[in-house]
């Protein structure tokens, strides 16, 4: 089969998202199928993982900036700090991840800040990545000038991808499935406001909706979209490579009499996912 693999995370950005989609397309492309990747680039965060396959069709596309705007202001109008030094101020919540940037209840977010949520709320659509939707699409289309994918699989978050393989599948006459990693129109820790939480539910439908399938990561979660979108669902769950790690039965790890270690891979909600009862 040959796959068009669209999303904002891949090798070598080292993120939990990046993981999964680039060791997604290594066993694709160990099982015989021919692959075109269209990703990101200037992610902002350590690009150290390697691509463990060669991959002769590949784009990295570095997007435009929505929020270059809000950003602009911020920094003009923030106050200076008795050092003479621009104060930090709050950052303007991205509809990406906005649960995570939520002001704590006794904290009233300020009037540059409650203006930047608004302008991220009314362009963001999906998400803040969206400025990379033209020059990814391009780049699609460049990488198939001479070949054809059978199918278009894209990754999100962030979610402009689907709008990507959307755009791209309705061109080249060919069918996509969108992989949800996390939810997008029904995220349980979204904290936008009503009017934009309703546009999430049109955009969100009026794009899964071209979807032939969907592919998500728990059961609970598949059984949700079959029943919202009557269409093919599959759960693929979060894992990791073997490869990876020195642990076998032949080799276990050696028993320790330090103190027990718990490593959490994912992000702090305050409020909603707080590892504060696990501490008391």
């Amino acid at each position: 089969m040959k796959l068009l693999l669209i999303s904002w995370y891949f090798p070598p950005v080292n993120t939990i998202g990046a993981v999964r989609v680039g060791k997604f397309a290594r066993f694709l492309f160990e099982h015989g199928h021919e692959l075109g990747v269209v990703a990101g680039k200037d992610w902002g965060h350590p690009e150290t993982m390697p691509l463990e396959f060669p991959l002769r069709r590949i784009a990295y596309v570095k997007p435009f900036d929505i929020n270059f705007l809000p950003k602009l202001l911020q920094r003009a109008l923030r106050p200076p700090s008795s050092h003479g030094k621009p104060a930090e101020g709050p950052t303007p919540v991205s509809p990406i991840n906005r649960a995570s940037l939520e002001a704590p209840k006794n904290d009233r977010p300020s009037t540059l800040s409650r203006l930047g949520n608004f302008y991220g709320d009314l362009t963001n659509l999906p998400d803040n990545r969206v400025g990379w939707l033209g020059g990814a699409y391009r780049a699609g289309l460049q990488l198939c000038r001479d070949w054809q994918p059978d199918l278009i699989f894209a990754s999100g978050p962030p979610f402009t991808a689907f709008l990507i393989a959307k755009r791209l599948g309705k061109r080249l006459g060919v069918p996509w499935v969108a992989e949800l990693r996390d939810k997008w129109a029904d995220d349980p820790y979204s904290v936008a406001p009503i009017w934009r939480a309703a546009i999430d539910q049109w955009q969100e439908r009026r794009v899964l909706g071209t979807a032939q399938a969907l592919v998500t990561v728990t059961e609970p979660w598949a059984e949700f979209y079959r029943g919202k979108y009557d269409k093919p669902v599959a759960t693929i769950y979060n894992g990791y490579d073997p490869l990876d790690f020195d642990v076998s039965p032949s080799n276990p790890p050696a028993p320790s009499q330090s103190p027990l270690v718990i490593g959490y891979a994912g992000s702090i909600y305050p409020g909603r996912r707080d590892p504060s009862p696990l501490f008391e």
